[in-house]
């Protein structure tokens, strides 16, 4: 099982070259988990688009590593926090024909110079665009996860079931594994201020042992016959990670879109098994 502790926030800022009017989005590679000093499976990917929505190619993105938390308030050394390779913590990469910007692998860093548990560091992704006396920024933001201890289990078809915390009846997954690894996740549960019901969800990449869905939320809907497709809206709403450690515990990491500014916020809950298809076992 994954130990519970801290979370705290440390940012990789990757920031394009000033060119008019850009944004830039997470395409992919938040939400992994990684044991100290272990490399994470995938990259750090960020999409550039410009004002019509259309991917830039060519546009140089650098990725900054800072060593502090807090907005400078506490340092450790270096070797505690995520690195790219030789230990380097500034990388300069261009986006491709599809706009996509894509960091070398990150390395996670010791997290016995930190403290014990789980930590959530933050990684930022900026495009600054040229504007005649000042600059427009938009970032997209990333959560990595640094684990201590990681005891997990490989996903197989068996974890296919409703998953939910007894401390939290009312709300809960459903999880469904299919083939090519990959899996169907969908989060049946609240918004932050309990005005109404949220749905999060989407298709995760089986990495290893952890499934991470970068996940969407539809909103605007209207029940059975009075359904209109027009006002549905499908945003993208941030990271759904999930690890397992036997057949019928695990856990579930969030973090919204903007990472620790989300409404969402970033954090984990235990998950208990509460039901397993017919025709199917575990292990």
């Amino acid at each position: 099982m994954l130990v519970a502790g801290l979370l705290a926030c440390h940012s990789i800022a990757a920031l394009a070259e000033p060119v008019p009017p850009y944004s830039i989005r997470p395409f992919s590679g938040g939400g992994q988990i990684a044991p100290s000093n272990r490399v994470f499976s995938n990259p750090l990917v960020a999409r550039v688009l410009d004002a019509n929505g259309d991917p830039v190619p060519g546009v140089t993105v650098h990725f900054a590593a800072p060593h502090c938390l807090f907005g400078g308030a506490i340092c450790f050394e270096p070797s505690a926090y995520p690195f790219f390779p030789s230990h380097v913590f500034d990388v300069a990469v261009t986006t491709d024909a599809d706009g996509l910007a894509r960091s070398p692998l990150v390395q996670a860093g010791n997290q016995a110079d930190i403290g014990e548990g789980t930590l959530g560091f933050e990684f930022v992704a900026t495009v600054q665009n040229a504007i005649p006396t000042s600059f427009a920024i938009e970032s997209a933001t990333f959560i990595l996860l640094q684990a201590d201890m990681l005891e997990s289990v490989p996903i197989t078809a068996g974890y296919t079931g409703s998953w939910y915390n007894p401390e939290q009846n009312g709300q809960g997954l459903t999880v469904e594994v299919l083939s090519g690894n990959r899996m169907l996740v969908n989060w049946n549960t609240f918004t932050p201020d309990g005005s109404q019901q949220a749905w999060l969800g989407g298709v995760a990449e089986i990495l290893g042992r952890q499934a991470v869905t970068f996940a969407v939320r539809p909103e605007g809907g209207r029940f059975a016959a009075n359904f209109e497709w027009a006002p549905v809206s499908v945003n993208y709403w941030g990271s759904l990670t999930l690890v397992f450690s036997d057949c019928n515990h695990g856990r579930l990491f969030w973090a919204g879109d903007s990472g620790f500014a989300s409404p969402w916020g970033v954090g984990e809950v235990a998950l208990t098994r509460l039901t397993l298809p017919e025709g199917l076992s575990c292990p």
